[in-house]
């Protein structure tokens, strides 16, 4: 009866060994990220036309809204938008998104929300403007040259 109760003692405590390793296992796992999905980061930088902020009244608004690229051209596919409003000074910050390429659109709507006085030329049909979203620096975006040569700031 004792070599049968000590063989009992010894698979509990190789049980209880195992079951630990295994949550073990799993937290880590966990831990590591396994499960994040892309990384994501902040989005800042100046738009202007032609180095110059855009003029807009006490009434207006400039928006900015980046659109994964080219996720937004395909008609059934389902993407996320990340909208910014642009200060007085030009300049934007968009918090959470993730690292791709993606088809900057912008609106001059002034009064907010009925006229875009940049008459539709960068909006999601029409926009030209495609950078490269990694958080490192900032995306400075001149509407005089959208698609032309960019520079990222540091």
């Amino acid at each position: 009866m004792h070599a049968t109760t000590a063989m009992c003692t010894i698979s509990l405590s190789t049980s209880r060994t195992l079951a630990l390793a295994c949550c073990s296992a799993l937290l880590a796992l966990v831990a590591s990220g396994c499960n994040r999905g892309p990384q994501k980061v902040a989005v800042s930088g100046q738009l202007s036309n032609q180095g110059k902020p855009l003029a807009v009244s006490a009434k207006g608004v400039v928006q900015l809204i980046l659109f994964p690229y080219p996720d937004v051209l395909e008609k059934d596919k389902p993407y996320n938008s990340f909208p910014a409003v642009v200060d007085a000074e030009g300049k934007y910050l968009v918090n959470d998104v993730p690292v791709g390429q993606y088809l900057f659109t912008v609106e001059l709507l002034d009064p907010y929300p009925l006229n875009d006085l940049l008459n539709g030329a960068f909006r999601k049909e029409s926009s030209k403007i495609i950078r490269q979203i990694d958080g490192k620096a900032p995306i400075n975006i001149d509407l005089a040259n959208p698609e032309g040569k960019w520079e990222m700031t540091r």
